[in-house]
């Protein structure tokens, strides 16, 4: 496999893992929502820590799908969590 294709890939596969963080705590948010009986036995089946899938939730709670930018990770958007919404605003615009 040649350098760039290797590269490639790396890029691809941090995207999807960023990607995923955004879909479990997505899949959560709806979980809790609708099936709050089942709810525990759901998370336990995906077999990540609490406090992981917690912290996922969280984030996507906060962060509305309008307000998520494809440019900024799903940890720039975590950091951003605790701030006011205006505050966030101003965090969210990728550098460069």
């Amino acid at each position: 496999m040649a350098f760039e294709d290797w590269e490639q890939a790396g890029r691809q596969l941090s995207g999807i893992l960023d990607s995923s963080s955004w879909w479990l705590g997505d899949w959560l948010v709806y979980g809790k929502d609708r099936y709050t009986d089942r709810y525990q036995r759901g998370i336990r089946a995906v077999g990540l820590r609490y406090q992981t899938l917690r912290n996922y939730a969280w984030v996507s709670r906060r962060f509305e799908f309008n307000r998520r930018r494809a440019a900024l990770s799903f940890q720039h958007h975590a950091e951003l969590t605790s701030l006011p919404v205006d505050e966030q605003e101003a965090w969210l615009v990728p550098s460069g």
